[in-house]
């Protein structure tokens, strides 16, 4: 078996709201084929003062695995699990379950119900029998329009009554006690069982949304398979349900979710199956609730895609919590917040065209969009008393549209006044995108039966290392940032450039999640390690195999020039006794004062249809772009302030997610005190809205960014947490102040200057910043422009 994974980088920019103000108006990959690993490689590289790292050292240093990994036991879908023992457990009256426990994920949470345990004298084995129903079989919900008549009897119906073990790829059988003697283990070992299926390959799957913000569904073409069925499986505390809820039926590899239009086709509500509240925020600000509890079960829901053919299926894909795609789609307009917009849709003049619309995402938030006006169509009514433009406009991101109507005081001047707002719009847009950073896993055939392989001590095995002239904080060996032994060893590879990796030393390797979660916590942790392009798993025998954007002798080039950069600015930005919230602030200021967006990269991923970039555009994926030539996505920026931040001794990593829900992205935690802070330094750099995201705690970027689980190991997803904002910077600068104060110190500073930023509350709506802004216009009798984003507001005479 191989697996392909491809890591990428991501772009994105802020995006910001403005409107105006006056005291006199109203306010309103690459796609190559995993190379063959052999199992003759290893890696022999020593520091020249330390001696060798070797794995026992590493065990040491991160504590011994939790589990053992066996063999993987594969069976077909209905065979019974086979375990040889060397004692009958029923002479000592073991309760046979509770030694052997089989479960549905590799975690060990969540446990396989209704399974028979018998042993057999005969054979001397354990047999383990399939309960009546499988899990994530496949059922048409009633009064639904797809049939799945005929799938009667193959694994995939509800009326197939054999036992069998359903759709999953694999399940997990821990076994607590020694096989020879039933005496109980210091920790368990972990059977991988491995389930045939008529259709090898599962669908890998990409969630994302279209231009419109519609749902959209993608996957790769499963070899043999003649369909596809889309799911949702209900998943509580006791894991998977064994039904689904087959929501569609295709033979294509894309699907886009349907809109409700109202009566004059305009869309009204978007991805409402994938709704997930019960009251929304903008219905909450107007003191109104919605008490339809069926939201209650999609809080609890995965989507799925299972392949199909005429005689079986494929395993199902990874699964994705309804709860996570809802922060990230847009589903209707927030009527209430939008009533900020004047007489809804009525402007006292063409300045005063509002630059943004405010909607509700599908898990209840409420999202500023900019608004993208059709300046190419504007209709002149100059017969009326008061002559009025009318001009189209739809909301970023959604199907949602609005018409605008404002009073012009001089036709023949309509064009001017037009342009200053297209420029505005333009300024203020988002500019974000990103290339596939998905993982993609592709399983070639593997023997039913893998061979026992000759497995090394783990002081046998050196642990790669890099030169005594790679040095970024004064040891002999690059740092490394890792949250397992296996991890480590896989990040101090990539950092010598090394193309093929033996891990058969660690037992978990033989489970391939843990392995992809390896190597995206060492990808992403460790960005020096550079150029990674693909990564090919040889799960059999355990072996990695990488391949590069450049030659190692070139990567080692760039990794010293950047090691040699990232010292010199540390010298010059740290002063002796810095805190580290002054580090911190020290590293964001030189990022956003010396680096500049890469906006080729972003129309080049554009060209690419964001599957890749042209090799030019490779640096501005990794801290060699804004370290050295000064330019970069958000994935150079993030890479780039982990390193300075290594140099300096602050403890911080680079988180990958999303921005707005639908923007790949990247940023960094720095642990201050014992919270792990916020910083995007991408985002801070903006001359509107600047260092908006620095240091701002959890609750205050709900919406905003969204963090998948790529960046670290999964059971340490939760270590990075904040909870304080008391090291925001805003409050650092002492310029944060409540709402029912800031009116009077935005006064205050627009007396003396020409402008002024300051911060409030991060939740801050539509109503909450026109109500401000018009109150210190009108206190001052002038007219002022204006921006918020996440409570920085910043107003202009």
């Amino acid at each position: 078996m191989k697996v392909k994974v491809y890591l990428k980088g991501c772009l994105c920019l802020a995006v910001t709201s403005a409107m105006l103000f006056s005291g006199c108006s109203t306010a309103s990959s690459r796609d190559k084929a995993a190379p063959e690993a052999t199992k003759n490689t290893t890696i022999e590289i020593k520091s020249s003062n330390n001696g060798t790292l070797t794995l026992n050292s590493l065990r040491k240093k991160y504590g011994q695995t939790t589990a053992e990994y066996a063999d993987t036991i594969t069976i077909g879908r209905s065979d019974k699990i086979e375990l040889p023992l060397s004692y009958n457990p029923g002479k000592i009256n073991q309760e046979m379950s509770k030694y052997y426990t089989l479960y549905q994920d590799e975690s060990l949470k969540y446990k396989v119900d209704g399974c028979t345990y018998d042993y057999d004298d005969a054979t001397s084995k354990l047999q383990i029998t399939a309960p009546a129903f499988g899990y994530a079989e496949m059922m048409a919900p009633a009064g639904s329009d797809i049939s799945l008549s005929d799938l009667s009897g193959n694994y995939l119906s509800d009326d197939h009554l054999q036992d069998n073990w359903g759709n999953l790829d694999q399940l997990y059988l821990a076994q607590t006690c020694d096989e020879k003697t039933g005496k109980s283990l210091e920790k368990p070992v972990i059977h991988i069982i491995k389930i045939k299926s008529e259709l090898k390959k599962a669908p890998v799957v990409k969630y994302s949304s279209n231009d419109n913000g519609e749902a959209k569904i993608s996957w790769n073409a499963v070899p043999g398979a003649k369909e596809y069925l889309l799911f949702t499986v209900y998943k509580t505390d006791t894991g998977i349900n064994t039904f689904t809820s087959v929501f569609a039926r295709t033979k294509d590899t894309t699907w886009t979710a349907p809109n409700m239009n109202g009566m004059d086709g305009d869309a009204v509500l978007m991805n409402q199956m994938f709704c997930n509240f019960i009251s929304s925020e903008d219905d909450k600000s107007a003191g109104q609730e919605d008490l339809n509890g069926d939201f209650y079960e999609k809080m609890q829901n995965q989507i799925g895609v299972i392949a199909i053919t005429e005689n079986g299926a494929s395993p199902i894909s990874d699964l994705y919590a309804v709860k996570d795609y809802a922060k990230r789609l847009p589903n209707s307009l927030a009527y209430n917040a939008n009533q900020a917009d004047a007489d809804t849709l009525f402007r006292k003049s063409i300045e005063s065209l509002p630059a943004q619309a405010s909607i509700t995402m599908c898990d209840g938030s409420t999202s500023a969009r900019i608004l993208n006006y059709d300046f190419d169509h504007v209709t002149v009514h100059d017969k009326d008393t008061a002559p009025t433009i009318e001009i189209n406009a739809t909301i970023d991101g959604t199907k949602f549209t609005r018409t605008y109507t404002a009073i012009i005081d001089d036709v023949a001047n309509v064009k001017p006044h037009l342009e200053a707002i297209k420029k505005r719009q333009e300024d203020l847009k988002n500019k974000g995108g990103s290339i596939d950073d998905d993982v993609t896993i592709e399983d070639n055939d593997t023997p039913d039966t893998p061979s026992a392989s000759e497995q090394p001590e783990p002081s046998d095995t050196p642990v790669p290392t890099a030169s005594s002239s790679n040095s970024l904080d004064g040891n002999t060996d690059l740092k490394v940032t890792a949250n397992s032994a296996l991890s480590e060893f896989i990040a101090r590879s990539f950092l010598i450039s090394a193309k093929t990796i033996d891990i058969s030393a660690f037992t978990e390797s033989k489970n391939k999640n843990i392995v992809i979660d390896a190597v995206e916590e060492a990808n992403y942790q460790n960005p020096l390690s550079m150029g990674v392009n693909t990564i090919g798993y040889d799960e059999v025998n355990q072996i990695l195999k990488i391949e590069y954007y450049d030659e190692p002798d070139q990567l080692e080039a760039k990794r010293q020039e950047v090691i040699k950069k990232s010292n010199e600015i540390i010298g010059q930005i740290m002063k002796d006794g810095m805190s580290d919230l002054e580090k911190e602030i020290a590293i964001n200021t030189y990022l956003c004062e010396h680096a500049t967006y890469d906006e080729k990269a972003l129309e080049n991923a554009k060209k690419n249809d964001f599957k890749d970039v042209d090799d030019e555009f490779q640096d501005s994926f990794t801290p060699y772009g804004v370290l050295i030539k000064g330019t970069g996505v958000c994935a150079s920026y993030a890479a780039s302030f982990k390193v300075l931040a290594d140099v300096a001794g602050l403890d911080c990593i680079v988180v990958t997610g999303n921005l707005n829900g639908n923007l790949s992205h990247a940023w960094n935690r720095v642990k201050i005190g014992n919270e792990w802070m916020t910083v995007d330094s991408t985002n801070n750099d903006n001359e509107e809205i600047s260092n908006a995201l620095f240091n701002v705690p959890d609750s205050g970027i709900n919406g905003v960014l969204t963090a998948d689980d790529r960046y670290v190991m999964d059971v340490n997803l939760n270590d990075y947490t904040c909870k304080t904002d008391k090291d925001e910077y805003y409050h650092y600068i002492s310029k944060f102040f409540a709402k029912d104060a800031i009116t009077g110190k935005f006064q205050e500073a627009l007396g003396k200057d020409n402008d002024s930023i300051l911060r409030t509350d991060y939740t801050i709506t539509d109503d909450d910043f026109a109500n401000i802004a018009q109150s210190v216009a009108t206190n001052m009798g002038t007219q002022l422009k204006g921006y918020y984003w996440l409570g920085v507001i910043h107003l202009k005479k």
